[in-house]
């Protein structure tokens, strides 16, 4: 494939996708900033509370994950319409993931309410963090509602093209949820729900917030017109079907690797507070990178989904490799910042005040980072081609290889915390490795596996 300038230019090209993703990754940029945020705001109030807002963060989210991959599929499922030229499919398929969402949302709440304490109990957390995580958890569990709609609004806006609005929102709600969360922290509500419950409240309202500007932009007179809005105010059994068909097994991915990584933080903090303390602040750093990325992985999905709706499958190759040129530039400002600068970059998030050694802190957390950029590096690959795969449907494949990878790696964890009772670096090597063989299966099925000439509409 050419890397000429006429490629570059043209339809398929780093033009057209930057056009698409370049305001997602703005706006993943400022998710990241809205997940950071609280854990940066609660470093006053002591040594526990950031971590404690990790571990109870990640638990709500892997809570929600199959939902929210499932969604996600909202993206190329519509990119996929629009360039069938059936742009009138678009908000009935958005309509069908809001059923998805409503039906789960009570199960959500239970297995929340009966599931988090034993799973604290099992991770081995200090007293005094799992008390706080717990705290945090009940909070995002409740509002979860919110964020799994704006999840769904966001991947219709992707789909169609209008990323902007995605974006747009996105800023909107990181400049409401800073400033809300500082003032709930330190004042709550009426004297309550202060500390770390008030972090959590600030995140629920920032969701609802974004959610109200979605929903402004979706029932504009010429969205209804174009996309179908009157036909989608009903069950749909077919797109119903065809997005748990293609959804579900990301879903499915999403949530089984994601408890991976929730396991694996939990496993981590076991290690004891100064350990804890490192990956948090090292992970903070983490999300701030991938979400980036995550953006430039809705646009890809996008505008691939919507070339092979079109049957075009060189312009969904060529959108491939422009991928991997803009990855470069995101993911090579990251690596550069973590190699050069960990020291200056960890201070940021660690409590002004600490009773443990700041320099036994930093002094693990600075290698950890510094493996942070080879993980940043195995992990665009990852995101490149997996997007491409689960825009032609080949979203099962990719199911098995990353549950397949991940638990094998949650159990080499396991045992290393657990049994051989490694170093927290060398456990934290198994962790970045293990990208690297996600890799491979990726760069091996995009290149022998059938997903160019599967269909999913």
């Amino acid at each position: 494939m050419s890397f000429s300038t006429k490629s570059t230019w043209s339809p398929g090209g780093v033009r057209e996708l930057l056009w698409i993703s370049l305001p997602t990754i703005v706006s993943q940029s400022a998710g990241s900033l809205i997940m950071v945020t609280d854990r940066y705001l609660l470093r006053v109030l002591g040594e526990s509370h950031s971590p404690a807002a990790m571990a109870g963060g990640f638990a709500a989210l892997t809570l929600i994950m199959f939902c929210l991959g499932l969604v996600a599929y909202v993206t190329p499922l519509v990119g996929h319409y629009v360039g069938a030229k059936k742009p009138e499919y678009a908000c009935s398929v958005l309509s069908q993931s809001f059923i998805i969402i409503g039906i789960s949302y009570p199960f959500l709440l239970l297995i929340g309410r009966l599931g988090f304490g034993p799973y604290v109990a099992w991770a081995g957390l200090p007293a005094e963090e799992a008390h706080l995580a717990q705290q945090y958890f009940r909070i995002m569990n409740v509002g979860c509602l919110f964020t799994l709609a704006d999840v769904a609004m966001g991947a219709f806006f992707a789909g169609i093209g209008k990323t902007w609005v995605v974006m747009l929102i996105s800023i909107m709600g990181c400049l409401v949820n800073a400033p809300l969360g500082y003032y709930l922290i330190h004042y709550g509500i009426g004297g309550y729900w202060s500390g770390i419950e008030g972090a959590a409240i600030g995140a629920v309202g920032s969701a609802l917030f974004m959610l109200g500007l979605y929903l402004y932009f979706y029932l504009q007179p010429h969205m209804r017109k174009t996309y179908g809005f009157r036909a989608s105010l009903h069950i749909n059994p077919v797109l119903l079907k065809k997005l748990f068909r293609y959804g579900a097994p990301t879903g499915t991915e999403f949530f089984l690797i994601f408890i991976v990584f929730t396991c694996f933080t939990s496993l981590y903090h076991s290690y004891g507070e100064g350990p804890a303390l490192a990956m948090t602040a090292v992970q903070n750093w983490d999300v701030l990178s991938f979400l980036p990325m995550w953006g430039l992985n809705i646009g890809l999905m996008s505008l691939v989904g919507r070339h092979l709706g079109a049957r075009n499958i060189d312009l969904a190759l060529r959108t491939t490799w422009s991928g991997f040129k803009v990855a470069a530039i995101v993911v090579g400002a990251s690596v550069i910042a973590f190699t050069l600068f960990p020291e200056p970059l960890l201070q940021v998030f660690l409590p002004e005040t600490m009773t443990l050694d700041r320099s036994q802190v930093l002094g693990l957390g600075i290698p950890m980072l510094r493996l942070v950029a080879l993980y940043c590096v195995a992990h665009s690959i990852n995101l490149v081609l997996g997007a491409t795969l689960r825009a032609a449907g080949d979203t099962r494949a990719c199911m098995y290889a990353g549950i397949s990878i991940h638990w094998s790696l949650l159990l080499v964890v396991y045992l290393s915390v657990r049994y051989w009772q490694f170093p927290p670096l060398v456990t934290w090597q198994f962790f970045v490795y293990g990208a690297f063989a996600e890799s491979l299966f990726f760069i091996l099925r995009f290149y022998w596996g059938p997903w160019k000439t599967a269909r999913v509409i």
